[in-house]
């Protein structure tokens, strides 16, 4: 009886398991993936543009006024000025 139903269960799924394997099967697989990914990468980019925006700003703004005071500094010590 189990031999039976395993046979039975095989061949209803082996049909299956050959359209997975179809070439358009997995294309249409393959642009629902991309999809999707798109979708929620659109999603968490809208979601975080602002404040990653502003952090990249201020850590510029930053960096760049931290090389410009190390250049000061290094000029006036150069230049032997106060």
């Amino acid at each position: 009886m189990m031999d039976r139903r395993k046979s039975i269960t095989l061949s209803m799924i082996s049909p299956l398991i050959h359209q997975l394997h179809h070439p358009s099967i997995l294309f249409f697989y393959g642009k629902f993936y991309n999809f999707i990914h798109i979708m929620t990468a659109s999603m968490i980019h809208s979601f975080c543009k602002f404040n990653w925006w502003k952090n990249a700003h201020y850590t510029v703004y930053r960096r760049t006024g931290l090389m410009a005071a190390i250049v000061e500094n290094s000029g006036k010590n150069f230049f032997g000025q106060v």
